[in-house]
């Protein structure tokens, strides 16, 4: 309370000279509509599609290569899903998408003519759905980020989305430059499409000293001709500024053209055989109908699906790290790894079992879960626990399948049991009840 009051008494005095207090001082929002200075204490927030769209009119309108949002601070307050789409991006005069990308190049013209993302973008354990960058065959620099230039981007997922346009295409950055970095991400569900060179499934390309690090691609189509890779098109690197990737996975389909170069199932491009560290890509991930591989298409280590599916393969993502990334989301479905912040931003509420006498689906559940006992069901209850062993509900069985309404119920982690059987989850380990 005694600082409080210094604080205050400071803040007064400090008005009277200067004829502006502290707190007035980092309430000036650096872009006009979202709230926040971009310090470090104080990051404009955005919340919504509308305040995505107003970060990129703020880089597309700065005259000055965009360097306003040097060393600035963004953070996500929410999942965000877009709407329908406003803009017709590939001038086919139909509206087919509904975000211009964060930075790139504001027209076709002029090379030089960048608008770059220079900032720290925290994702916060957010998804970003539903939104879709669709140009022509003449314009790259296409995702959710066009080009960064010594920025970082963190904790953020893109889902269910789409992206199209010439070269420098992806999910999450068309191309990351100057020593930028992507950490924690995800891309799933996603088509992205390329019609010259670098296409990624999460970054285009990666020059100048930047880094991918525990991030990954699932279930999405990456489409393109030359330098194709499921998470990332081209890891261009030179003697004294070397980019690295280590500690990802792409399990996605890449689709390429005959006569294509350069595309792999994880990286379709790498000039250093070491820049490329303890990642992974599915077996199956070509899906064209290519004469063969391109050159280095190998980078990164082949793995099939079962092999990606256990707690092996969650602690050699793992490995050598100061903090834990990766977990296994849902024991009984055998999952793929997920970043550890997803669970949270889900909000998952994960309902285990034991797979040898029951089976229990949609898991994660929302509204309803249908618990099916594979043995004799006569005279038993099913019962559910919160993670304190306090019984939440309990109903009788009267047949093989039986429902359970769950709608009322906060979200959270529970154990379904019949009578005194069931598991319940405590990280990546099991605990029996």
């Amino acid at each position: 309370m005694i600082k409080n009051k210094k604080l205050k008494r400071y803040a007064l005095c400090f008005s009277l000279v200067a004829g502006l207090s502290m707190n007035t001082l980092l309430s000036q929002n650096l872009i006009i509509g979202l709230s926040g200075s971009g310090a470090e204490n104080d990051p404009v927030l955005l919340s919504n599609a509308d305040d995505l769209r107003l970060l990129s009119a703020f880089i597309y309108n700065d005259v000055d290569y965009s360097t306003a949002t040097a060393n600035k601070y963004f953070k996500l307050t929410n999942n965000i899903t877009f709407g329908e789409p406003i803009y017709d991006l590939d001038g086919d005069g139909i509206k087919e998408s509904n975000m211009i990308p964060i930075g790139g190049r504001r027209d076709s013209v002029t090379a030089s003519d960048y608008r770059l993302f220079q900032g720290i973008f925290n994702g916060d354990g957010h998804i970003i759905r539903n939104m879709q960058i669709l140009y022509d065959t003449t314009v790259g620099f296409v995702g959710l980020f066009g080009c960064t230039w010594g920025a970082t981007i963190e904790n953020v997922g893109i889902e269910s989305s789409s992206f199209k346009g010439a070269g420098c295409v992806a999910a999450l950055s068309g191309q990351i430059n100057y020593a930028s970095n992507i950490n924690a991400c995800f891309v799933r569900k996603c088509n992205v499409e390329g019609n010259y060179l670098f296409v990624g499934g999460l970054c285009g390309a990666a020059y100048s000293g930047s880094t991918i690090k525990n991030s990954y691609i699932t279930s999405s189509n990456v489409i393109g001709t030359n330098f194709v890779g499921g998470l990332l098109g081209i890891n261009s690197v030179n003697q004294d500024n070397i980019s690295f990737v280590t500690n990802s996975y792409s399990f996605t389909n890449v689709w390429t053209t005959n006569n294509s170069s350069y595309y792999g199932g994880f990286c379709g491009y790498s000039t250093n055989d070491t820049a490329i560290i303890n990642c992974y890509y599915n077996d199956n991930w070509q899906q064209s109908d290519s004469a063969e591989s391109g050159l280095y298409s190998l980078r990164g280590n082949v793995k099939t699906l079962l092999e990606m599916q256990n707690d092996q393969f969650v602690d050699t993502l793992n490995n050598e790290q100061d903090s834990l990334y990766w977990k296994i989301a849902v024991v009984v479905n055998k999952s793929l790894p997920i970043l550890y912040w997803e669970e949270d931003a889900e909000n998952f509420l994960e309902i285990v079992s034991n797979e040898n006498s029951i089976s229990i689906y949609p898991n994660p559940a929302t509204e309803k879960v249908f618990i099916s006992l594979k043995d004799d069901f006569s005279n038993k209850s099913v019962c559910l626990y919160d993670v304190f062993g306090r019984m939440i509900a309990k109903q009788q069985v009267y047949e093989a399948k039986t429902e359970l309404d769950i709608s009322k119920i906060p979200v959270g982690t529970y154990l379904v049991s019949i009578i005194r059987e069931g598991i319940i989850v405590a990280k990546n380990k099991l605990v029996k009840k």
